[in-house]
């Protein structure tokens, strides 16, 4: 007889339940349901910029594929810096001409260590510990022809020591960086500046 009016209190308790949730949901929905049609809304609007930015950019590329000048522009561009990438093989040849440059001066050689060749994507180099002695107009003009070679000279380190009179000597390591096999020798560069020329000579 008196379980009836227990089952009656649980339903009781269970709307109750129900009602507090329905109101705190209602309490809460303007607010949840604000922040998220503001999220939507800042998804919405960043698709739209970026299908807009990406028909943007399809058109560059159509204008650019359609522009025979911008084509042949870029085609030259190409080979220039294919040119620029020197081969393994001048190594020898720079080599070569540097050793001729040294020679015939009044230059005393004390000792050159030559390292390894470092082969990078748009230039080669070489580092070079050089002594020299002797003349110093004659040191300055072998440096100065050196960068003349369109071939780069990066001295990292460097000591000069004043003699008597014009006496010098010299000790570098540098990094000869050559990045244009369309270089100068040394015999045009020997030609251009003749032994005892003062031309080129970079001030002391």
């Amino acid at each position: 007889m008196n379980k009836r009016p227990a089952k009656t209190h649980e339903k009781s308790f269970f709307v109750v339940i129900i009602l507090l949730l329905a109101t705190l949901a209602a309490a809460c929905w303007p607010h949840t349901a604000g922040l998220c049609w503001q999220e939507i809304a800042a998804l919405k609007e960043e698709k739209e910029n970026l299908a807009e930015e990406i028909t943007f950019l399809k058109n560059v590329l159509s204008c650019e594929e359609n522009d025979p000048a911008l084509e042949k522009t870029l085609s030259l561009e190409e080979d220039r810096l294919q040119k620029a990438i020197p081969n393994p093989r001048d190594l020898p040849q720079v080599l070569s001409d540097l050793e001729k440059m040294l020679k015939g001066r009044a230059i005393t050689i004390n000792s050159m260590q030559i390292g390894s060749l470092n082969d990078k994507e748009d230039h080669c180099a070489v580092k070079i510990d050089l002594r020299l002695a002797g003349n110093r107009f004659e040191i300055l003009r072998l440096l100065d022809n050196i960068e003349t070679f369109r071939r780069l000279l990066i001295c990292e380190d460097l000591t000069w020591s004043a003699g008597e009179s014009n006496g010098s000597s010299i000790s570098l390591t540098c990094r000869l960086v050559f990045t244009n096999p369309e270089e100068k020798t040394a015999e045009t560069l020997e030609k251009e500046n003749p032994e005892g020329s003062d031309n080129n000579v970079p001030a002391i």
